[in-house]
Formats: structure tokens, C-alpha cells, sequence
């Protein structure tokens, strides 16, 4: 099951690292690695990096899926919804509503409408709000670092293609959202960073690195 209790003991297991810059995405690194690093001016001490989000997602699966609509009481159908973001939640009412009829600010969606619920859940119950499956950074496997060090065009590998994909995007998100734009600008570039998330994690089970 891809939980909050799996997720927190996957990312402990990745503590006490730097950071480095690469193409103007933040990453943070592991272990050290021999030899010069040219390909992508990648540090020579990167190994292992993990992917810092700019923007926190909550991966759109079908474990993720039955997670939440057990731990909040929602419908399955209602959570994919959300999930998908074609729902948000009303700030006020804690309703869900399409996303063509939400009113800017007043709204939330993504992640923060899944955390909305789940406080709505925590008061009715009158226990602690239930932990989302919330990704902060992906993992980046030894396998497509040397790959890419060594000039292999992401485009021939499913996970090379897969880390360019969201390094690429996770670049774009970060110089947009550094703009404060508007919500609706907002929610798709938090759809389009979950959809390469979700991307990135389906091909990261090849590497034997799940949650």
C-alpha cells in the first residue's frame, strides 16, 4: 500500500544529503561517484540524486486512490476526481465542485483539497487527521545517472526519458510559480508536475525503488 507510513520510512532512508544544481533544478545528492561527471555538468559526486518538487504532489495511482477514499470517507469516484484534478474542494462549504465552476482563491485543489478533507475528516471523527501520501522529491537510481553521464539520449531509456521529463518540468514550474500566478495557472502546473511524478514512478519499479 502506498501510504504516509511508507513514504516517510522510503525518504529516511535518503537523509544527511547536499545539494547540488543541475540545469537549474535543485537536486540533492548521495555518495560519491569516480571519475569526471561532463554529461549534464552533473557534480562528480553525484551518484544517487532525488528530485525536490517545487510544487508538493499527492501521485494519482490506484493504491493512492483506495488510500484516500478509506482514510477520508470519500468515494471512489470522487477521489479520482480530485486526484485527476477535474474536482476541487470549496475553502468555506469543504465541497467538492467541478473545476470549471471554481472561483479563484475560494477554492482548492491537488494536494491542498486532499489536506482540506482530511481535516474535515479529523473533526468528525474527533481523531487526528488522517497522513496523506504527500511526495516532496523522487529518487533518481545510479543506473540513469551513469546513463546520462554518459551522453545516452534520454529518449532510448524509459527512465532516462522519464527523469528529463520532470527535471525539464520541474524547472518550468519552479520559474512559474515563482511569478504567483494565477489559480488556474496554478492547478496546471501542479496536474502536468503530477502527471510526470506519476510518470517517473511507474518506470522507477524497473530499478526496484518504490514506496
Amino acid at each position: 500500500m502506498l501510504n504516509a507510513d511508507r513514504i516517510k520510512e522510503f525518504w529516511s532512508k535518503l537523509s544527511g544529503l547536499h545539494e547540488c544544481e543541475l540545469e537549474g533544478v535543485r537536486c540533492e545528492v548521495i555518495g560519491e561517484l569516480e571519475g569526471e561527471a561532463e554529461r549534464l555538468d552533473l557534480p562528480a559526486d553525484c551518484e544517487l540524486m532525488k528530485i525536490t518538487l517545487p510544487l508538493p504532489v499527492i501521485p494519482n495511482t490506484e493504491m493512492t486512490a483506495k488510500y484516500l477514499s478509506r482514510e477520508l470517507g470519500i468515494s471512489d469516484e470522487v477521489c479520482r476526481e480530485l486526484l485527476a484534478m477535474r474536482l476541487c474542494v470549496e475553502r468555506e462549504s469543504l465541497k467538492t465542485v467541478s473545476i470549471s465552476d471554481c472561483q479563484g482563491g475560494s477554492a482548492a485543489f491537488g494536494k491542498e483539497a486532499f489536506e482540506l478533507l482530511a481535516e474535515k475528516r479529523a473533526k468528525a471523527v474527533g481523531e487526528r487527521a488522517p497522513e496523506l501520501p504527500i511526495v516532496y522529491s523522487l529518487p533518481v537510481p545510479k543506473s540513469a545517472v551513469t546513463l546520462m553521464k554518459g551522453g545516452t539520449p534520454p529518449e532510448s531509456y524509459a527512465i532516462t526519458y522519464a527523469v528529463y521529463r520532470l527535471y525539464r518540468w520541474t524547472s518550468h514550474a519552479r520559474r512559474v510559480m515563482g511569478m504567483n500566478p494565477p489559480s488556474l495557472i496554478r492547478l496546471n502546473e501542479e496536474r502536468m508536475l503530477r502527471e510526470r511524478v506519476d510518470a517517473l514512478l511507474a518506470v522507477l519499479a524497473d530499478y526496484k525503488i518504490g514506496l
